[in-house]
């Protein structure tokens, strides 16, 4: 299973971002968002949206590979972060070939879709499904 983008349907509202943000973190900071939205401009209405796959498609990289700690695991067909065994090294951010994770200077660990569906349900365009 993953969260899967129909891009043309996006708006760019990044209600989604508030949506897993809030849903993780409590607070409303789409910096602490597991999905990226952005925009092509000076191109109207082109949106990217950048979220796990899940193990999909990420070949060599795949982060559950390259932590150097063994802090990502899959568990239910999901992959995790564990965030007792991570040290925020960041190598799995720098290596993700969708550029699906972020770090963020409070949180002690990589910051990554956990498939809770929050962004699916708020999406205004109905752009985001889980597959």
């Amino acid at each position: 299973m993953r969260v899967i983008a129909e891009e043309k349907r996006c708006s760019g509202c990044k209600a989604c971002n508030f949506a897993c943000a809030l849903h993780h973190s409590n607070e409303n900071n789409p910096k602490k968002t597991a999905i990226k939205i952005k925009g092509h401009f000076p191109r109207p209405g082109g949106f990217t949206v950048e979220v796990c796959t899940q193990g999909l498609g990420c070949g060599k990289d795949f982060c559950v590979l390259v932590c150097p700690k063994k802090a990502i695991g899959i568990e239910n067909k999901i992959v995790k972060v564990d965030p007792s065994k991570c040290d925020n090294c960041g190598e799995c951010v720098s290596r993700c070939p969708h550029g699906a994770m972020t770090k963020h200077k409070e949180v002690a660990y990589p910051i990554k879709c956990d498939l809770c569906g929050e962004c699916v349900t708020i999406c205004p365009t109905n752009t985001l499904s889980i597959v």
